[in-house]
């Protein structure tokens, strides 16, 4: 089965090989020829290319057409940003129809300056909070690399303060005061 399989592979290339070399025979032999009229390139005779067989044409250059004024482009009075109808009876119900008019601008509000952005979520989690016998509270924070504690008052990471300890739940805030947030009791 691989025998035939091969053959019907070869002669299937062979007969396109063949066809190939026909299509090529028929249109070498019949190369277009340069107008009498047309100027002939320089370096050979009229028809002469680089290339045989391939004849060059070279069109005629009408020179008046290029010294010719071109005239002025006219105003139509059409504004392309803006909605109208093309003009009279231009419109969908024909020459009778109503012109559409343009609907009017929308009201442009100014828009007041917002103040800076907040600033970004403080990204620690309360896992715990251990009382001490003289009623201080210590809150222990994790940020998924390291675990704080820390007093009221404490800095923590060097940019957040806490604020207040609760009994399950804490307020801390950067160290400017902006971005208050109540941490719950995660547990985690």
């Amino acid at each position: 089965m691989g025998a035939n399989r091969n053959r019907l592979v070869a002669g299937a290339v062979l007969i396109a090989i063949v066809a190939v070399a026909i299509w090529w025979q028929s249109a070498g032999g019949q190369a277009p020829v340069a107008p009498s009229g047309a100027a002939a390139p320089s370096g050979g005779p009229q028809g002469a290319s680089p290339r045989p067989g391939v004849a060059t044409m070279v069109p005629d250059v009408a020179l008046p057409r290029l010294t010719r004024e071109t005239p002025e482009p006219s105003d139509t009075g059409r504004d392309p940003f803006r909605f109208s109808t093309k003009g009279p009876g231009a419109g969908r119900g024909g020459a009778g129809s109503a012109p559409v008019t343009p609907a009017p601008p929308p009201v442009v509000r100014p828009v007041e300056p917002a103040g800076p952005p907040p600033p970004p979520p403080i990204p620690l989690k309360l896992i715990a909070v251990v009382s001490r016998r003289a009623g201080t509270r210590i809150a222990m924070l994790t940020d998924g690399r390291g675990v704080y504690y820390g007093t009221e008052g404490a800095v923590i990471e060097g940019q957040y303060r806490i604020v207040r300890i609760g009994q399950d739940s804490i307020d801390m805030t950067y160290l400017d005061g902006r971005g208050r947030r109540t941490i719950p009791l995660s547990g985690g």
